[in-house]
């Protein structure tokens, strides 16, 4: 698909982050590729690829700064390094200190999720899967036919994400013959090259290449190149002088050396070696100098660079503006660029869409008149539902309803049918919702009698139903599933949208379909479906309940439809279900069919290939919506197909990926806008273009129920806020103030942004063994996880603390971190007690598989916890009785998503910690909020959970991270907690904290922009 931006450096810079200015972890070896460092973190922070393989280490400084950049993203990407490391007869042979050397680098710092493979690339290919590669590095022997069949044997292993790097590019001497196999292949493929440091070229082989990376391609021959190649070659060459300046000092000390050892051996005797001596050591001194002062213009010039970058990037025109930078690459198939005069001329700004100056009733189009209304705490709000028995009205009414609810809203529900009897509900009402809703003379009335009252009337859609012309059986099967006339259709299509021509703004369900809605000048704000806390609890029950029962061998394909409208979408997967029916006995297809008449909701004798398996086809009742979750939970992999390119199916929502990832499910799906920006590939579920690639991973997913459980875990904790109801009364709150107009309006812009720029990866989770189990199967609301590491002597008491909560319903989670004491031990025997079994609703006792740190075992915990609030506590403290129910209760009902309190200190002190309310900007002067709180399960999951900071500050760095995204906490002025003090090598008091403070800044700041933090409280 070609590439629509007008200016594609721009979309580059915008996405320049913090990557290129970050400090590699290798420095001091002799290297040619220090001068494309910053490139080489750059490109795996846009690519986030989920394989890197490099073809040529030697010293390992390229391949170092993939691996820095995968730890410092968070990422889950295996690396592989592959060199035979014996030299070549370009590069020159050498002996095993160089792989030894490195080796004991690289194991200190990669090991986790990196492998030498020390061997030749052919060998190595064999052990690498087809279409797995998304960044290749070839950096071997650089004649021209050694890298050609680099280049064509590792083809095949490319994904369609694919970025391949080739070093030495601009090298034409001697039998370098990469810029031969350049030239040829750059007029293949999107391509980029870098000039400096002996020429890097980029190029994109993938299909399903990132924004930016296809950006950076689309610059090779723009005027505007030369500044980007600048700006990475500034930056680059500090390594590189830093290098050069760290080697001169060893070579200064070492001379240095053998000058005190010639002068102890020969004495003031031998007057000439002493003063040849001297003038040498004179002459590096000069040198050392002269490289210290290029550092320092070249540290000058990247300190230019970041002011620079700095300025651009946090300007509010350049924030405000990325839609717009953007917008080529999010507008549906089908839609051109705004332009308003021809916007305007289709829909009308100043009339309704009917031909008369009145619409239907004498009702006046509106557009954007609500600038002055007052919004208010207290706002009333009509929501008119158009399709109350769907379960539609369920995600656009109900769960809305219950949104405005939480930010402090009256609200009142009424279908049209029922308007006139409710007139003093719309006199009364600030807002008016209308879902789904067709013009009738009663929608009129309620339009005409709320607009009177000087309330905003905003219309809602969750289908494009705003486009008469896409109603024909070509592009919604469901006209001819149905056997529904395209001119009833066309024309109920007509009446929703003179509905939206004399609405004030619009909310839609995706992305795709906003846009549709802003092409009729219409501000509309996007607010998905999603699901509410009841759905989530049944969902993680159903959950619960499948992992007890005895599991058949048998691996469900789920398509959970629930109209009988998408017979075209199936097909685009029904020969790859076919396909994979038949290479594997033990797989099954779900389907579903009405209870009462039997009518199934997918006709399988459409698909000849499929009805060859009926027997393989499991066949369902239908459930009500509150049922689905105990059906999704059956499944083993949820199907979502979808046409890609259809506008109707483009507008389409994701609540397939949530629904699914709440019960425990990963997902494949159809590459449609909604899906490709819920789902990321290979991380989150599967995205499949063709029948071979359905086929391709339904085969890879049968096959593998590891990657079926690590994708639905991914799955489960990236949407947990994304479709949750805390995140839905945020947009709620951020929608009703825009609509208000003013300073608050600007605020609630600026924090949705901030939001969206400072999205990543979920929480990594590492890997572990459960060693206890128990599972009463009823559903709490707390869970205490208690990470463990060599706390023998404390466990019982801590437990202890947690047994002897008020709260009736509570479960527990034990993480042992692969303690070398008798923790283990000592936390089994507590748990097996009758009276603790008694107590508990669910206990899980779980070891790690190797020591993880403080960090990641919280994480574990609150990934293993299945209800909705987790409260960290480390085995040498104890919660007070009451804490559980009085954190919680400070958080039900509200949008905070954690609760803390005054704790006291014991042990070596009696100070109270934890003894200030909530207020982000106390964060610059040190960390007041303890650890132990009742924390959200889905707010951890959205700052991407605990992260290990160096001085053992994890707590103080969750909190940052919550301040940052605008995520707030109640404190309760109470003792509710204990935390023991003791060893002399542990922070003591508040006061020696805020001694250490200045150390722990410095680590956020790298990680966070802390800055940011103070500037906006």
């Amino acid at each position: 698909m070609p590439f629509d931006a007008e200016n594609p450096l721009q979309i580059v810079l915008d996405a320049f982050g913090s990557a290129p200015f970050q400090r590699p972890s290798r420095i001091g070896v002799e290297s040619a590729w220090y001068s494309h460092v910053p490139f080489g973190m750059w490109v795996v922070e846009q690519l986030r690829p989920s394989v890197i393989v490099e073809l040529g280490t030697h010293a390992g400084v390229s391949y170092s700064a993939f691996c820095d950049s995968v730890v410092r993203c968070g990422l889950t990407s295996r690396c592989y390094a592959v060199d035979t490391w014996l030299g070549d007869e370009q590069a020159g042979f050498y002996g095993s200190d160089v792989y030894d050397e490195f080796r004991s680098f690289h194991d200190q710092r990669f090991k986790a999720f990196s492998s030498l493979l020390r061997m030749t690339f052919d060998e190595a290919c064999q052990q690498i899967g087809d279409k797995t590669v998304d960044l290749l590095h070839i950096d071997g022997l650089h004649s021209y036919d050694a890298v050609r069949h680099d280049f064509d044997l590792w083809l095949p292993k490319l994904s369609e994400r694919a970025t391949v790097l080739f070093h030495d590019t601009n090298v034409r001497e001697a039998d370098y013959g990469v810029w031969r196999l350049w030239d040829e292949i750059a007029a293949r493929f999107p391509a980029f090259e870098f000039i400096h440091g002996h020429g890097l070229g980029v190029l994109g082989v993938g299909r399903n290449l990132p924004l930016t990376i296809r950006a950076l391609c689309m610059l090779n021959q723009h005027p505007d190149a030369a500044k980007l190649r600048q700006r990475f070659e500034m930056l680059g060459e500090r390594w590189h002088v830093e290098t050069l300046l760290d080697m001169q000092r060893i070579s200064y000390s070492s001379l240095q050396a053998s000058v005190g050892n010639l002068l102890a051996q020969a004495g003031a005797r031998n007057n000439a070696d002493w003063q040849a001596a001297t003038a040498e050591r004179r002459r590096l001194e000069a040198e050392q100098a002269t490289l210290i002062r290029d550092l320092q213009q070249v540290r000058g010039e990247v300190e230019a660079l970041r002011d620079e970058r700095s300025a651009l990037l946090n300007s509010t025109v350049w924030r405000a503006t990325k839609p717009l930078r953007l917008f080529g690459s999010i507008i549906p198939t089908g839609v051109r660029k705004f332009r308003p005069t021809a916007a305007l001329a289709r829909w009308g700004r100043q009339r309704p869409l009917q031909d008369d100056t009145k619409g239907a009733n004498g009702v006046e189009a509106r557009t954007h008149d609500y600038a002055n209304a007052a919004l208010k705490p207290g706002w009333s709000i009509v929501f008119i539902s158009g399709e109350p028995d769907t379960p539609g009205h369920i995600y656009r009414i109900l769960h809305h309803a219950e949104a405005a609810v939480a930010v402090g809203a009256e609200v009142q529900q009424i279908e049209p049918m029922q308007i006139r009897q409710h007139r003093d509900a719309l006199e009364k009402a600030k807002l008016v919702v209308l879902w789904r809703v067709a013009m009738s003379a009663d929608v009129g009335y309620a339009i005409t009698t709320a607009r009177a009252s000087g309330a905003i009337i905003l219309f809602d859609i969750d289908d494009l139903m705003v486009k008469p012309e896409i109603a024909q059986t070509d592009l919604i099967d469901g006209i001819r599933s149905q056997r529904l006339s395209p001119e009833d259709v066309q024309g109920h299509y007509r009446r929703v949208r003179d509905v939206l021509g004399q609405s004030d703004a619009c909310i839609a369900s995706t992305e795709p379909l906003a846009w549709y809605l802003r092409e009729a000048d219409k501000d509309t704000f996007v607010i998905p479906n999603g699901f509410d806390s009841v759905t989530h609890r049944k969902s993680r029950i159903a959950v619960r309940e499948r992992q007890r029962r005895q599991e058949d061998g048998l691996v469900r394909l789920g398509y959970a439809s629930g109209t009988f409208t998408h017979q075209r979408d199936f097909a685009v997967a029904a020969e790859a279900v076919a396909r994979t029916l038949a290479g594997f006995p033990k797989c099954r297809l779900v389907l579903f069919r009405d209870p009462q008449r039997g009518t199934p909701m997918l006709d399988v004798t459409e698909f000849p290939a499929l009805a060859a398996h009926a027997d393989k086809i499991e066949w369902r009742d239908l459930v009500a919506l509150r049922d689905l979750p105990n059906e999704l939970a059956r499944f083993d992999i949820n199907l979502a197909p979808l046409e890609v390119g259809n506008p109707f199916c483009e507008s389409k929502s994701e609540l397939k990926y949530f629904e699914a990832a709440l019960a425990g499910v990963c997902t494949i799906a159809s590459p449609t806008r909604p899906m490709k920006r819920a789902i990321r590939h290979r991380k989150t579920g599967i995205l499949a273009s063709s029948v071979d690639e359905w086929h391709q991973h339904l085969e890879e997913l049968v096959g593998s129920s590891g990657l079926r459980r690590e994708l639905a875990q991914a799955a489960y904790l990236d949407v947990i806020w994304r479709y949750g109801p805390r995140r839905r009364a945020d947009l709620m709150q951020s929608l009703l103030l825009q609509l208000g107009g003013g300073p608050e309006a600007a605020r609630a812009f600026e924090l949705e942004f901030t939001r969206e720029a400072r999205a990543g990866n979920g929480p990594e989770i590492a890997s572990y063994e459960v060693i206890f189990t128990s599972d009463r199967m009823s559903s709490a609301e707390v869970t205490v996880v208690v990470p463990l590491y060599n706390y023998e002597q404390y466990v019982t008491e801590a437990l202890q603390s947690v047994h002897q909560q008020t709260i009736q319903q509570i479960d527990l989670v034990i993480i042992d971190d692969c303690s070398t004491d008798n923790s283990l031990q000592v936390a089994l025997e507590w748990l097996r007690r009758p009276q603790t079994l008694n107590r508990f609703n669910r206990v899980l006792l779980l070891r790690h598989h190797g020591n993880q740190g403080l960090a990641h075992a919280r994480n574990t915990g609150f990934a293993a916890a299945e209800t909705e609030y987790v409260v960290p506590l480390d085995a040498d403290n104890r919660l007070l009785p009451e804490f559980c129910a009085k954190t919680l209760a400070a958080v039900q009902g509200g949008r905070a998503s954690f609760a803390y309190s005054t704790i006291q200190c014991f042990g070596e002190s009696d100070h109270m910690i934890s003894n200030h309310s909530f207020m982000p900007i106390r964060f610059a002067q040190c960390n007041y909020v303890d650890a132990m709180a009742l924390v959200a399960k889905d707010a951890w999951a959205q700052v991407g959970g605990y992260t290990h900071i160096a001085y053992g500050w994890e707590d103080y760095d969750f909190w940052c991270c919550c301040a940052e995204q605008g995520i707030w906490g109640i404190h309760i002025a109470e003792v509710l907690a204990e935390y023991r003090v003791h060893g002399a090598s542990m922070l003591r008091t508040v006061t020696e904290k805020r001694q250490n403070k200045a150390a722990v800044v410095r680590t956020l700041e790298d990680r966070h922009d802390w800055l940011s933090i103070v500037d906006r409280g």
